[in-house]
């Protein structure tokens, strides 16, 4: 099901699912994590 919902999606729409699957996975774990705000940053996350 996964695949067929990629299909519809563009880079930055995948790029962002990764990155929300990666912050929930930090949290989970306890690490602090920062999200800077806006686009077109050099970073998309700082995990601490």
């Amino acid at each position: 099901m996964l695949i067929l919902i990629y299909k519809f999606m563009n880079t930055s729409e995948i790029g962002n699912l990764g990155e929300i699957a990666a912050i929930k996975k930090f949290l989970e774990l306890g690490v602090r994590v920062y999200i800077p705000f806006g686009d077109g940053n050099i970073v998309d996350l700082i995990a601490e």
